[in-house]
């Protein structure tokens, strides 16, 4: 669907310089009439999936009026406009882009379609505004497969799918489609399948489409590692397997930056004994290669 307001004015547009966007009068343009507005894009921390706009756009702040550039303070940091105060961590950084009129530009829908319209006018289409952009030149995201969490699919554009918090497969109806999931591994020890977005917000490691989550981790095998201490300043190291399936292997454990040992694996237990130390050290398995489990140990 066209919409049949009036192009943006000529002297408002993007302007692209160290990746920052801004927004200004051209040398001899005649003023619009009408209110002008502080321009800002928004760096949101927290609830991006709250917002319903991108990132890094620059929008018209209605309650901030202005006359020029100099009256839009440069940086502002506070709780994102676009979501309730309660949500704690919810925060945003905005930039100044410029001081200009609020103009018509493209807002896509979520069915693809586009409308020209003001800021206001596209919040209350429920569309996606693009600044600078108007329908006769620019394309909107088409609706194809959303993939959730919890692998279900629903066909939506791009910009509306991301902030449902689903991952976009251009292109690509549900009908047919599988959503992608794989082993993905928290703590280097526990797995589970989850989609990419899953995992990426359990600050997981994401080891690819279809991967089974069987010894997938690089701590998966491994139970516990101990490690204490006599009198005599030996430090008694026990790395504790959770079957025997890493019988016979070779793992490596440091103690300090400067020592390491090799130990051989028997049944479900590897140990070893390092002599003569003093004082605190830090005990670590360092190979299976990847698995980072620590322990302190005291010496007298």
């Amino acid at each position: 669907m066209r919409g049949t307001t009036p192009r943006a004015p000529a002297w408002l547009f993007p302007l692209t310089i160290a990746s920052t966007l801004l927004v200004a009068n051209a040398p001899g343009q005649e003023a619009e009439t009408g209110q002008t507005f502080c321009w800002y894009s928004q760096k949101v921390k927290g609830c991006r999936e709250s917002c319903p706009f991108s990132d890094f756009r620059c929008e018209p702040q209605r309650d901030m009026p202005c006359v020029s550039h100099a009256d839009c303070q440069p940086k502002i940091k506070k709780r994102s406009a676009c979501v309730t105060p309660s949500i704690k961590g919810c925060k945003a950084t905005m930039k100044r882009c410029g001081c200009g009129f609020e103009t018509f530009n493209a807002c896509c829908m979520s069915d693809g379609s586009c409308s020209d319209t003001d800021l206001a006018g596209c919040a209350d289409l429920g569309g996606v505004y693009n600044l600078g952009e108007t329908c006769d030149t620019f394309t909107c995201s088409q609706p194809a497969a959303c993939c959730f969490d919890d692998l279900t699919c629903s066909e939506m554009a791009q910009p509306f799918c991301e902030n449902a918090g689903g991952a976009y497969h251009e292109g690509e109806a549900c009908e047919g489609f599988r959503c992608p999931r794989g082993a993905c591994c928290v703590n280097d020890a526990t797995c589970e399948v989850l989609t990419p977005h899953a995992c990426d917000a359990s600050d997981g490691d994401y080891l690819g489409d279809d991967v089974s989550c069987r010894n997938a981790c690089p701590c998966a095998r491994v139970k516990e590692l101990k490690a204490s201490c006599t009198g005599d300043g030996t430090v008694r190291i026990a790395v504790k397997f959770k079957n025997e399936g890493s019988h016979g292997e070779l793992i490596t454990v440091a103690v300090g930056e400067r020592l390491q040992a090799e130990i051989r694996v028997r049944g479900r237990l590897a140990r070893h004994d390092l002599c003569c130390l003093t004082g605190d050290h830090l005990v670590r398995l360092i190979d299976p290669e990847g698995c980072e489990i620590e322990t302190v140990v005291s010496c007298p």
